[in-house]
């Protein structure tokens, strides 16, 4: 899943690993987890979770 984002031209690779890459396209960070675990259930899933997290401001406050 990394190589195939990786590819991504206007994506920029932050960092992590195989299982928890980290992208960024302006001030939108993207991270994918996988596997990722359920906080309600405490049960590990095996697709992918995909967190897309705009910054705001000069400092990269969060929403």
């Amino acid at each position: 899943m990394t190589e195939f984002y990786k590819k991504q031209s206007d994506l920029k690779y932050m960092g992590g690993d195989e299982g928890t890459p980290m992208f960024r396209k302006g001030t939108v960070d993207v991270t994918v987890q996988s596997p990722w675990m359920d906080t309600k259930t405490g049960k590990m899933m095996k697709d992918a979770l995909i967190s897309i997290v705009k910054q705001k401001g000069e400092r990269g406050e969060k929403y």
